[in-house]
């Protein structure tokens, strides 16, 4: 597989050269991640994460389904580490509202959401 060519860093200014898929310089990733992670939303859908029905939720489907669901539909067999809520709403706990997902699957929701 061919290497990432190195290219500049995308924060306004900064002359640092990063290489791979990263998009920000170290420095930059740290300030982009803080502005990210201090949006009202995101705090909301952090704490709903942390929650004793979330939790009890999330392994209830993991163990009624331990494979990703797109990926059986598919007709590939990967292992389900993730829970997607599909609706998009962190605080419907409801079975019938959860899938059980592969790390690529659940990055496809939520791009396209």
């Amino acid at each position: 597989m061919p290497k990432k060519s190195n290219k500049q860093c995308n924060f306004p200014g900064c002359p640092e050269i990063i290489s791979g898929n990263d998009t920000y310089c170290k420095s930059h990733k740290k300030i982009i991640n803080k502005h990210y992670n201090a949006r009202p939303e995101r705090a909301i859908q952090q704490k709903a994460y942390t929650t004793r029905s979330w939790r009890f939720a999330r392994e209830s489907k993991l163990n009624q389904d331990p494979l990703c669901e797109n990926c059986l539909e598919q007709g590939k067999v990967t292992s389900g580490y993730l829970v997607h809520h599909k609706n998009h709403n962190p605080e419907d706990n409801r079975i019938e509202n959860l899938e059980s997902s592969c790390l690529a699957c659940h990055n496809t929701a939520h791009k396209k959401h």
